[in-house]
């Protein structure tokens, strides 16, 4: 119907084809390709070094990681080391508490040594301490490592 109309407003003779522009390609593919060949290679090269680049990160990590994993191998052991040491200084301490317990006489060596195993473990005491602080931290950093990894 409004095919009908427009015939009678317009008569179809004059209802033609609509011409499109002629636009000049020949020109426009010869500068594509001119820039291909002369200017493409930047952003390609961009893109090789951004990657390589991402790559010896990545190998960075990843070794990072790997030492951090050794060491967080090793911390609890020199942990458990210590505080065996510690309870050694406590069995030698405990020996010669029973050794005067049982003779009733306390020399001057043996005040000495017992001096020095109290004072010994303190210092111990204090290193095992230390050593369980460095094994949470190195965790810590493992398990941080991991999830970093993982995502």
């Amino acid at each position: 119907m409004l095919m009908f109309h427009l015939e009678r407003v317009m008569p179809a003779s004059k209802l033609g084809a609509v011409e499109e522009p002629e636009v000049p390609l020949e020109h426009l593919q010869g500068e594509v390709h001119h820039r291909v060949e002369h200017g493409g290679a930047n952003w390609i090269s961009g893109v090789a070094l951004s990657a390589a680049i991402l790559a010896v990160l990545g190998a960075i990590a990843a070794l990072v990681s790997g030492d951090r994993a050794n060491e967080a191998m090793m911390k609890p052991i020199e942990s458990a080391d210590q505080w065996a040491f510690y309870q050694a200084e406590a069995i030698k301490a405990a020996v010669l508490h029973g050794k005067v317990s049982l003779t009733g006489a306390v020399g001057e060596a043996d005040r000495a040594k017992a001096t020095k195993y109290s004072e010994q473990q303190n210092d111990i005491e204090k290193e095992a301490r230390s050593k369980d602080n460095e094994v949470k931290d190195v965790i810590g950093c493992v398990f941080l490592v991991l999830a970093l990894v993982q995502h």
